[in-house]
């Protein structure tokens, strides 16, 4: 009942929802998976140069900066990542988590080519980059194609 005393009657229609938007799930929480190694390797270095928090950064330990780094660029990037993706999954379920899955393995080697030489960052960075294009522009398709347009 709401709250005049008015009674509602809401159905929430989840056919819209396919079967293969079970990978889009998959390919958002490996996005998930990622971060939460990546966190657990600052835990590590934290632990490893003994830097307390909150302090983020220690300009006498670039080993422990990077590693940081990696994981704040990652975490910066993450609510882009699963907003294009879940949203254009509704439509393109299997392009949308190929889609994701791709962003994943470039990020994988972001954090990879930052670890050994921060130069090495941009291949991943690009890569990483171009699927969030390609899962925006397909987010705008979805859009457009539950406008009716």
């Amino acid at each position: 009942m709401a709250s005049d005393g008015v009674e509602m009657d809401v159905e929430v229609n989840m056919n819209f929802i396919t079967k293969d938007y079970g990978l889009v799930i998959l390919a958002v929480v490996s996005g998930c998976i990622l971060n939460w190694v990546l966190q657990l390797r600052v835990g590590y270095m934290r632990f490893k140069h003994k830097v307390n928090p909150p302090a983020t950064m220690d300009e006498t330990i670039p080993e422990f900066n990077t590693t940081q780094r990696v994981y704040m660029n990652s975490v910066e990037a993450m609510p882009i990542f699963v907003s294009l993706t879940s949203l254009s999954g509704i439509a393109y379920p299997i392009p949308a988590a190929v889609l994701a899955f791709i962003w994943v393995i470039f990020r994988i080697v972001y954090v990879l080519g930052y670890t050994f030489n921060p130069n090495y960052r941009v291949p991943g960075f690009l890569g990483s980059l171009a699927m969030l294009w390609a899962l925006g522009i397909l987010a705008i398709i979805t859009a457009a194609k539950l406008l009716g347009a």
